[in-house]
This record gives structure tokens, sequence and C-alpha cells, in this order.
């Protein structure tokens, strides 16, 4: 069930980042939808499924980019595995999931962007920086807000742990 909801909620995401992300500009900041749902995705999962969908949300990524395949899988696994060995084994309050999530966003957008500018062939410079810095803010804030309304929803409808949703609870 897990993977089923992965599959239509990145599906969702994917549509939302070509579709919705450039009316949400502020400034030169776009945000990047993706590696918001994606922060607040293997922030929930306390197992090895969150190199599963850090995978896949990468994927989605490079294949959206049109660049070559892989940069942004790796960028987003490597952070997945950092997240994963980093992770307490006892649940986190929701204030610190929040937090998690938006560092979370920083991390891959961060790597995201030094590896198109490696591709490139463009210089580190203070602008690059800035615009990196407005976006995964920006990004941050709404993977912020997304885990926020994935608590809620898990404090209304059923128990804190994502893995045990199911249709018959």
């Amino acid at each position: 069930m897990d993977y089923v909801l992965l599959l239509a909620v990145l599906y969702l995401m994917s549509a939302a980042q070509m579709a919705v992300a450039p009316a949400l500009t502020v400034g030169d900041a776009t945000p990047n939808l993706l590696a918001a749902a994606a922060a607040v995705w293997m922030t929930l999962f306390r197992d090895e499924r969150a190199l599963v969908s850090a995978a896949l949300w990468g994927l989605a990524v490079d294949l959206q980019s049109g660049g070559r395949l892989g940069v942004s899988a790796a960028a987003y696994l490597l952070a997945a595995f950092a997240l994963l060995r980093a992770r307490p084994p006892a649940p986190l309050p929701g204030w610190l999931m929040m937090a998690a999530a938006g560092l979370l966003v920083l991390v891959i957008t961060l790597a995201e962007s030094v590896a198109r500018a490696v591709r490139a062939g463009s210089a580190l410079s203070s602008e690059f920086w800035q615009r990196w810095w407005e976006c995964g803010i920006y990004s941050a804030i709404l993977a912020a807000g997304l885990m926020f309304l994935s608590r809620s929803s898990v404090a209304i409808f059923g128990p804190d742990e994502p893995g045990a949703w199911s249709a018959e609870a």
C-alpha cells in the first residue's frame, strides 16, 4: 500500500512541479515541490523504504529536468542515507520533524544546484549561492508546511506510524 501511495503522490507532485510551481514563483525563486514532498516522505518513514522512495523521487526530478539521468537520484539517495544514519529510533516531535524536513530540502537543493553548476561548467559565485538559498528556503518552508499537514492528518485520522496506514483502519 505504501508504494501505491508513493506512486500516486509522486505523479501528483510531478504534475504540480510542472504546472503549479511556475505560478508560485516569488522574485527569482521557484519552489522545488518534488524536493519538498520527497523530504516529507523520507522523514516520515523510519526504515529502508526511504531509500526506495528517494531513488524514485530523484528519478522523477531527473526525467523532468531533461539532463543526465542519475544526478538528482544520487543526491536524493545520499540525503536519504544520511537521514537514515542520523535518525533516532524513537519518533520525533512534530516541530522537530518539520525542521528535519526543511533541512533535508536544503541539502537536496544544494546537491542538485552544485551538480547542475559543475555539469554546466559555471563558477560557484555569490549569485549562485543567493539563488540556491532563496529557492532552498522557499522549498524548505513548503516542506515544513507539508509535514505539518501530514502530521496533523495522522493525528486526526490514524496512527502515528505511516507504515500502519491501511484501508481497514
